[in-house]
């Protein structure tokens, strides 16, 4: 008898913390834990192979990426971040002319910043794509082509930069265009 109220007493605890919104840094809560509209962002793509839904959950100091990945009704891969900022947007391209789609996500660092996260999307697998590390103190706004990203960069004199980023099977190469 005290076992099971002893065990009773642990579930209902267990309970309780799974709906506690201030985690330690890093905790990631399971999407099914959280109610839809709860959502701050939320959008489904479907690349015909995939269906792609990108999810941002608002936490009390940052915000959490998630992606699902799922071809047919099967998920095939899930990817949790902690984003700078607040989600924006989510595209996919083919940017490297692999064959298979690449999935953009943007986030607003602030009213002039914005941060991108690439991700490749290849069988059941998805990676996060190695972008250039932001320079400190600067503000950046991409622009996405056809087959390459552009970045203008200021800096906190108003100096500005442009760094084009081709991405290939055979790996990226960043250079400066103006």
């Amino acid at each position: 008898m005290k076992i099971s109220y002893y065990l009773a007493f642990a579930a209902a605890a267990i309970a309780c913390n799974a709906n506690h919104v201030a985690e330690p840094a890093g905790y990631s809560y399971p999407v099914t834990q959280v109610r839809e509209d709860q959502f701050a962002f939320k959008t489904v793509l479907d690349t015909g192979d995939y269906k792609i839904k990108v999810i941002g959950i608002d936490h009390p100091t940052a915000q959490e990426l998630v992606v699902h990945i799922s071809g047919g009704n099967k998920l095939l891969s899930e990817i949790r971040r902690t984003v700078t900022g607040r989600l924006s947007t989510a595209f996919t391209g083919d940017l490297n002319a692999d064959g298979q789609p690449e999935l953009y996500v943007l986030s607003r660092e602030s009213a002039d910043s914005t941060a991108l996260m690439a991700f490749s999307i290849a069988g059941d697998s998805l990676t996060e794509i190695a972008l250039p590390a932001k320079k400190t103190g600067s503000r950046s706004a991409f622009e996405i082509t056809t087959d390459h990203i552009i970045e203008t960069i200021t800096n906190k004199n108003g100096d500005t930069e442009k760094w084009i980023l081709s991405l290939s099977p055979q790996g990226n190469v960043i250079r400066k265009i103006a």
